[in-house]
């Protein structure tokens, strides 16, 4: 036995993250959660003083529903402390690529299955496993009520990730307390190799070995309370887990303890926590694997669409009367935002699944008019019709816009004498990476030159410019990039500084790349401004380093702004600055597996190989515009074409600072708005009757309901610091 003057505690929290979608059928993962679950169970039965951490709510709503005999157990073990549910959202969902009023929406929904179904008030945040996070993540937590933050991947480009116990501050004034396991002080696979497909027969014997290795070492922290995370994917739980705790508190001095996080949290002072270190909002921990940007570009584009379809039915809600929305939609977009599902890094099958699942929940939307409750900002480029123009210049002035043509050629573009170049073209850059990550070589290949008009229509107040290129003989690249076909149409408005943009795509890209290359955003760019979940960050050209799975990609939700323009998209996130030049990638091939063991080898259906559609939208002025409006303008892209405003007298009072993120009618009548200032500054309100402006801080979220015929009414967030139950019917 080692000496020691003051014993040290081990708190070993055992906790399995599993995943909806990844490496396997989802019917097999629904079976193995199956196992898992149940022999959980068998354990806490079997040993008194055994607890279990969970994460998600869908996965727990399947077993019990399933075994409705073992409700009452799993509730008694949650309420005895037993049984620890971190995060409690429904999906882990990525933080990257989903709007805000979905990832609220989410979390909500899973913390209310807890309370009302399971009698358990969630406490502890987490997103375990999801590939990086937002700055503005700990504005979130606080909203939600969450005590403090299990952190899980908190990735730095080129730097070690976050780990340990820290404190967390966003933009503003929110920062939130973090723990996590320090490197010596976690372990995965429940003793199984790190291939969790390696033919080699492992032993239990073995297994319990390498565990009680790792164990042992949590005794190199000179901490008084250790955290000690102890976890497996697809693993089975190692046999006789309690003896080796026992074993481990003989052979080190110190005392093993099974534990949950919640437990560790509370076994640290206040003054312990004077020392931890502290990062803000400067600290990038947002991008990892950003290839997942755009591998599978459907599986980013549906979530978008079915997110903002339920955002159209919301909204539709305030003056409309409208069908209830089906559950079904909602847990179907809670799957689709599951990180590894809408990150595009699963199998085939699961693809098939996904998409198949996501046609099927967009037709029970029902059907409304689409409308904002702000003041609506963009043309209507669509209903007009439109005749071929016949012209006989060199030059075309439409509104502020002055075209210049030659021969067949779209040469330039300018908006009130300002130089846009050809507004976009599409390049190509070999890369050999996998659904991960990328692996670019110095090859790439434009096609301006190969554009040439196809036809100009013409309206009263729109003017729509098609082009078109066409070669199969692209093989002469690279090996695999073998065809692209492609037709552009620019649409201008007379009464606009807003253009239009469309992709129509055939491609055989096998190691290749496809991005929009946005001449009218800028050149000579080193900073540009992206969306993110309730807030925005500038982000700068990124070379990588050889140790990083990061690439020069970032992520963007609806908009990405540079001094001269804004560029808006419909579901395609993966940006990035190259030779001072604003890209949106749209498309990748990928050919190498992520890991030798990892079974998904890309096929022609990961490669995103034959049709594709993509929209954009580029406003001349949005450089000029403050974030509100950008983000507004977002909103309203997103929702579709046509998009008309209405008028809700509760909403009157917002200042121009303040977003409006959701807003709907609830069973009762109420007016529920989910709200964000977005703008880093304090709010001047319209009418200070409603008693609310000092509750808004720069960059804070709230969520406030609207009772009939009153004023607006919020509590300190959705849930009570301690009890983070959503307030919300």
């Amino acid at each position: 036995m080692v000496d020691r003057k003051t014993m040290t505690i081990i708190h070993v929290v055992p906790h399995q993250h599993f995943d909806l979608v990844w490496r396997r059928d989802v019917a097999w993962y629904n079976q193995r959660r199956d196992q898992l679950y149940t022999q959980v169970l068998e354990l806490m039965r079997e040993y008194p003083n055994f607890t279990y951490t969970f994460s998600q709510a869908m996965p727990i709503r399947e077993f019990l529903s399933n075994h409705p005999e073992l409700h009452d157990e799993f509730a008694s073990y949650l309420n005895s402390g037993r049984f620890e549910i971190i995060g409690g959202s429904e999906s882990i969902c990525d933080l990257n690529m989903t709007s805000p009023a979905a990832i609220m929406n989410n979390i909500e929904s899973g913390m209310k299955y807890f309370h009302d179904e399971l009698n358990y008030q969630v406490s502890v945040g987490a997103f375990e496993d999801a590939f990086g996070v937002p700055e503005q993540l700990p504005v979130i937590l606080k909203t939600v009520g969450y005590r403090f933050y299990k952190a899980g991947r908190m990735p730095r480009p080129g730097k070690p990730d976050l780990n340990g116990n820290f404190i967390w501050k966003a933009k503003g004034t929110d920062a939130i307390r973090c723990i996590a396991p320090s490197d010596d002080c976690s372990d995965w696979g429940w003793g199984y190799p790190d291939n969790p497909d390696d033919p080699t027969l492992v032993t239990m014997k073995e297994r319990r070995a390498k565990v009680l290795a790792r164990l042992m070492l949590a005794v190199n922290n000179s901490d008084p309370h250790v955290l000690y995370s102890v976890m497996g994917e697809e693993h089975d739980i190692v046999d006789g887990l309690p003896e080796l705790l026992e074993e481990a508190s003989v052979k080190t001095g110190a005392k093993y303890i099974f534990s949950t996080y919640n437990n560790y949290y509370d076994s640290l002072s206040e003054k312990y926590w004077q020392d931890v270190p502290c990062y803000d909002a400067e600290t990038d921990v947002s991008r990892l694997f950003t290839g997942c940007y755009t591998s599978r570009i459907n599986s980013k584009l549906a979530p978008r669409k079915l997110e903002y379809s339920i955002l159209a039915y919301n909204f539709a809600s305030l003056t409309q009367k409208v069908d209830k929305l089906p559950r079904e939609v909602s847990e179907s977009l809670y799957l689709l935002q599951f990180h590894d599902a809408v990150c595009g890094c699963h199998i085939d099958e699961n693809a098939d699944k996904l998409n198949a699942r996501f046609q099927q929940s967009r037709e029970l939307v029902p059907s409304v008019s689409l409308t904002v409750p702000f003041k609506s900002q963009l043309p209507d480029f669509h209903s007009e019709q439109k005749t071929k123009l016949k012209f006989d210049s060199d030059t075309i002035t439409f509104g502020n816009f002055t075209i210049n043509i030659k021969q067949d050629k779209l040469c330039s573009v300018k908006y009130h004498g300002k130089e846009l170049g050809s507004i976009c073209e599409l390049m190509a850059r070999e890369d050999s990476g996998t659904l991960w990550t990328e692996e670019y070589s110095s090859k790439k290949c434009g096609f301006a030159e190969l554009e040439a008009i196809e036809r100009i229509n013409a309206g009263e107040n729109t003017l729509e410019i098609i082009t078109k290129l066409s070669c199969e003989n692209f093989k002469t690249m690279w090996p695999g990039f073998s065809m692209l076909k492609a037709r552009k149409s620019l649409t201008f408005s007379k009464e606009s500084s807003c253009i239009a943009v469309k992709f129509e795509i055939f491609w055989l890209g096998s190691a290749t790349e496809l991005a929009v290359r946005w001449t009218a955003a800028g050149n000579n760019l080193d900073v540009c401004t992206a969306e993110t979940p309730f807030g925005s960050k500038q982000r700068s050209a990124y070379i990588p380093s050889a140790d990083t799975m990061t690439g020069d990609a970032f992520p963007v939700l609806n908009w990405c702004s540079t001094k001269q323009a804004a560029i808006f998209n419909r579901g395609t996130p993966g940006h990035a600055l190259r030779e001072g030049v604003l890209e949106t990638i749209i498309l990748r091939s990928p050919v190498k597996r992520w890991s030798p063991w990892f079974p998904v080898t890309p096929s022609d259906q990961s490669r995103d190989n034959g049709e594709h559609v993509f929209e954009f939208l580029i406003d001349i002025t949005g450089g000029e515009k403050g974030l509100s409006d950008l983000h507004r303008e977002g909103i309203e892209y997103n929702l579709g074409d046509n998009v008309k405003s209405i008028e809700v007298d509760d909403f009157a009072c917002l200042p121009e600072n303040i977003v409006i993120a959701d807003a709907r009618k609830n069973s009762s009548g109420q007016t529920q708005v989910l709200l964000f200032e977005a703008e880093g500054r304090d709010c001047v309100w319209k009418d200070y009757s409603l008693n609310i402006s000092e509750l808004f801080n720069p960059y804070q979220i709230k969520r406030y309901i609207i009772k009939n015929g009153s004023k607006i009414n919020t509590s300190s967030g959705i849930g009570k610091r301690r009890r983070a139950v959503s307030s919300i019917a």
